[in-house]
C-alpha cells in the first residue's frame, strides 16, 4: 500500500521542499563568504547567517530532539573554539553547511521522488486497484482543479447536477420499422439537432443478451489484477486494451475510471485476442456486439434518411441510381468499425473531488451506450450539466464528432462526463461505431450550398490518434481542429 498522505503535498503544483524549511543559498556562496571573513566577524556571521540553517533547527522541527541536542552540542563547541583557530572554524562551517537542511531536503526529495514514482505506478494499475489497497480519501492525482469539480459552476455554465429535469427524445425502435416511420424520422432529425442525444427503446436486442452482458463485465472487473493487468496496453490499435483513466499516457489529471477496450470488427479475427477469463466472457461479449451493430446499421440509415442523404423508402424504388449509390454509402458502414468500451466506475471516497470521465465529445459517427442501474451520465444541454436517469433494458444514443462532421453541423455532438458516487460501483457499455478505420470523414456534397457552406474540414481515425496522443483530449477540443472558421476564403 503506498503513502496516502500524498495527497497532502499542493495538488496542482507539489513541492519536495518540506514546510517551514527555507531553501539555503548555495554551500559554495557560503563558503566563498566565510572564506572573506576576518576573525572578529565571525561571530556576528554566525548569528546572522548560520544560526537560523543549523541542523539542531532542522531536526528540532522534525522532533529529533535527541540528534538536534548533539548537534547543539556540537554547535556550542566549535563556538567556543573559535577565537582560538580559524581552521577549527573552518572546519565548523563544512560540517554545518554539509549536514544542513540542503542535504537533508536532498535525501527528503530522494525519498519524495521515489514515493512518488511508486504512487504513479500504483495509479497506472488502475483505480480499482487503489480502491482494493485500501483508500478511505481521493489521492491528489485524481483531485481536479476547483472548476473543474463537478459541483462547482464555471462562468459558462450552469451546474444543475441534482437535478433530473431533461427528458431525452425517445426512438421507439418498432415505431421506426412500421407504418410510422416518417414521424419518428422528424421526431429523431430534431434530437439530433437540438439535443445530441436519443434514448431507443423496444429495440429488439434480447433483455438477456443485455443483461448478460452487465454481468459477464462485473465479473471481470472482478477478478485479480494480475488476470486483468495480462490485457494492459498502450497501442491504440490492439484489439484488447485494459487502462485507467480517459488517456492514462497523458494526463495529469486522473478520473475514476478502469476500462477495458474490444475491437469488435471483424470480429472473426479479433475474438482470439478477447479475454478469456471469465471462461463465457468471448462469447457473451461477441453476441452482444453482433446485436449492436445490426441495432447501429437501422438507427444509422435512419439518421441518414433524416438528413436526406439517402433516399426514403419509397423513392428506393423508383430511382435506381440513388438506390445504388445508397447501398455503396451504406455498405461503408457496415464495414465499419466498431470499438466497446467497457467501463467500471468504484465507489469514490470524496465523489466531489473527481470524475468518472471529464467533458468530452465521442470520435464515431453514434455511441449506443448501455447502463447498470446506477446513475452518473451527465450531458450537457443549454450549458448546463444534466444528469440521465437509466431507462432499464434500453439504449442512451448519441451523434459523435464524425457524425458532425458528415452533416455538415447540422446534427450535434455534445458534450457529456461522468459522475461518480461514494455508494454504489457503475457499469457502463459503450459501443462506437464509425466507418473503416482507413476511411476519410468529409461533409456529405448533399448538405453542402450556397446557403450552407462546408464548415469541416476532411478528418480520419489517424487524425484523431494523433491528436489523443499529443495533448489532453478535453472539452471537445478534436472536433474545434476540424472546424473551418473562414467560411469565405475556404481551403478545401
Amino acid at each position: 500500500m503506498f503513502v496516502n498522505d500524498i495527497r497532502y503535498h499542493n495538488a496542482n503544483s507539489r513541492t519536495s521542499i518540506s514546510p517551514g524549511i527555507t531553501k539555503p543559498e548555495p554551500v559554495s556562496q557560503k563558503l566563498a563568504t566565510v572564506r572573506l571573513l576576518p576573525i572578529p566577524l565571525l561571530y556576528k556571521y554566525i548569528q546572522d547567517t548560520l544560526v537560523i540553517n543549523i541542523p539542531f533547527q532542522y531536526h528540532y522541527q522534525k522532533n529529533q530532539y535527541p540528534i538536534s541536542i548533539l548537534f547543539l552540542i556540537i554547535y556550542l563547541v566549535f563556538l567556543a573554539a573559535i577565537p582560538f583557530r580559524r581552521k577549527t572554524f573552518w572546519l565548523y562551517c563544512r560540517i554545518n553547511l554539509y549536514m544542513s537542511p540542503a542535504i537533508a531536503m536532498a535525501v527528503e526529495e530522494k525519498e519524495y521522488d521515489s514515493n512518488h514514482k511508486e504512487a504513479e505506478s500504483q495509479y497506472q494499475k488502475g483505480v480499482k486497484h487503489l480502491c482494493e489497497s485500501g483508500i478511505s480519501r481521493v489521492p491528489a492525482k485524481y483531485i481536479l482543479p476547483i472548476l473543474d469539480r463537478p459541483f462547482t459552476t464555471r462562468h459558462d455554465e450552469v451546474n444543475v447536477s441534482n437535478q433530473h429535469n431533461l427528458n431525452l427524445p425517445i426512438i421507439d425502435f418498432a415505431d421506426l420499422q412500421g407504418s410510422n416511420r416518417a414521424r419518428v424520422l422528424k421526431t429523431l432529425s430534431n434530437a439530433c439537432e437540438q439535443y445530441g442525444f436519443f434514448q431507443v427503446v423496444n429495440h429488439g436486442i434480447p433483455s438477456d443478451v443485455i443483461s448478460s452482458m452487465i454481468e459477464v463485465s462485473t465479473r471481470f472487473f472482478e477478478l485479480p489484477f494480475e488476470e486483468r493487468a495480462k490485457y494492459m496496453s498502450s497501442d491504440m490499435y490492439s484489439p484488447v486494451r485494459y487502462g485507467t483513466s480517459f488517456n492514462q499516457n497523458k494526463d495529469k489529471v486522473f478520473c475514476w475510471r478502469d476500462f477495458l477496450k474490444l475491437m469488435c470488427h471483424p470480429i472473426s479475427d479479433v475474438l482470439p485476442h478477447w479475454p478469456s477469463s471469465p471462461v463465457d466472457f468471448r462469447k457473451l461479449a461477441a453476441t452482444y456486439a453482433k446485436e449492436t451493430k445490426f441495432l447501429y446499421l437501422m438507427l444509422m440509415e435512419a439518421v441518414l434518411e433524416s438528413l436526406e442523404v439517402v433516399g426514403t423508402t419509397e423513392k428506393k424504388t423508383e430511382e435506381e441510381d440513388d438506390d445504388d449509390d445508397d447501398q455503396l454509402l451504406l455498405k461503408k458502414f457496415e464495414d465499419g468499425s466498431q470499438l466497446m468500451v467497457v467501463n467500471f466506475y468504484p465507489p469514490c471516497p470524496e465523489p466531489d473531488l473527481t470524475l468518472g470521465m471529464p467533458p468530452h465529445s465521442d470520435y464515431g459517427f453514434l455511441t449506443l451506450l448501455l447502463q447498470d442501474e446506477v446513475e452518473g451520465l451527465q450531458i450537457k444541454h443549454h450549458e448546463k450539466w444534466v444528469t440521465v436517469q437509466p431507462i432499464p433494458n434500453s439504449f442512451v444514443v448519441n451523434v459523435g464528432d464524425h457524425l458532425e462532421i458528415f452533416s455538415n453541423g447540422k446534427y450535434k455532438s455534445v458534450l457529456h462526463r461522468v459522475l461518480v458516487n461514494s455508494m454504489k460501483a457503475r457499469i457502463s457499455v459503450a459501443s462506437l461505431h464509425s466507418l473503416p478505420f482507413d476511411c476519410t470523414v468529409a461533409p456529405s456534397p448533399k448538405l453542402i450550398d450556397e446557403s450552407n457552406p462546408r464548415r469541416y474540414k476532411d478528418t480520419d481515425f489517424a487524425s484523431f490518434l494523433e491528436f489523443i496522443s499529443s495533448r489532453e483530449p478535453k472539452r471537445k477540443n478534436f472536433l474545434e481542429t476540424r472546424k473551418i472558421f473562414d467560411l469565405e476564403n475556404q481551403i478545401n
